[in-house]
């Protein structure tokens, strides 16, 4: 019996300790959520601070035709936090980069960071001066794009004073230019891979109006001709997603 007794006491130690050492890093994930509340510019590098503050002097802004804009992440939210990660995924690549409205901005945005040192970025060329883009909507489905928000107040506090004297809509250079580089309005967010395979995969002509469909983990599955694939990916810390995650992001954490 007595030995029955150590056994149990040694089993719920471990379990303990299993416990604790989940809880500690759900506790580290959720206090780097908050740090980046309050320092979201951290998650884009040195580079875009730097870069920021040159483009806040007039001297500086007022040489360009619009002031670029960016970089992109810093102004997105998503509506829905389980899909934090699954959104992040599916624009990575471009939530560093900066819009910009001709070749001669870019030439003077790259210039800028040569000459101050800041380091190569990512630029993008949006037309800053026209209407906003439809954005395809498919009954049935959520797509990336309906889970984006762009922070209106973040917009009007970028815009600095340029050539232009015409007023320039920021949350519409954004979308239009998610639009046009990442396609989100043609990336469906799918909770279940039976689904999201007989959504992509099915032989209808699903796999040709959606450019993918995205599991909450991030997982991509796409078709291209006859070719299927699915593509395993999972990124833990979302930097769009703004307050504390919820206990579904916890668990993969975890």
């Amino acid at each position: 019996a007595a030995q029955e007794h150590r056994d149990e006491h040694k089993e719920l130690s471990s379990e303990l300790q299993r416990l604790t050492g989940e809880q500690n890093k759900r506790q580290a994930w959720v206090n780097k959520s908050h740090e980046s509340e309050r320092d979201a510019m951290a998650f884009f590098g040195p580079e875009a601070k730097a870069l920021v503050d040159e483009l806040r002097k007039p001297s500086v802004a007022s040489k360009f035709h619009f002031p670029p804009v960016g970089p992109i992440g810093l102004f997105l939210h998503v509506t829905k936090e389980k899909y934090a990660v699954a959104v992040e995924e599916s624009l990575w690549n471009d939530l560093r980069s900066w819009v910009v409205h001709d070749a001669n901005d870019m030439r003077l945005l790259q210039d800028l960071t040569k000459r101050r040192g800041i380091g190569q970025v990512s630029i993008l060329t949006k037309k800053m001066d026209v209407d906003p883009h439809r954005q395809e909507r498919f009954e049935g489905f959520t797509t990336v794009a309906d889970l984006v928000t762009i922070d209106r107040q973040k917009c009007d506090q970028f815009i600095g004073k340029s050539k232009s004297s015409s007023s320039v809509d920021v949350e519409t250079i954004l979308r239009n230019t998610l639009l046009d580089y990442t396609h989100m309005d043609k990336v469906i967010v799918v909770d279940d891979m039976n689904k999201a395979k007989s959504i992509i995969f099915d032989g209808n002509d699903n796999g040709n109006r959606f450019s993918r469909a995205i599991l909450p983990n991030s997982t991509s599955l796409f078709k291209r001709g006859a070719s299927e694939a699915i593509v395993p990916k999972e990124r833990q810390v979302p930097r769009l997603l703004g307050g504390a995650p919820d206990q579904q992001q916890l668990q993969q954490v975890a």
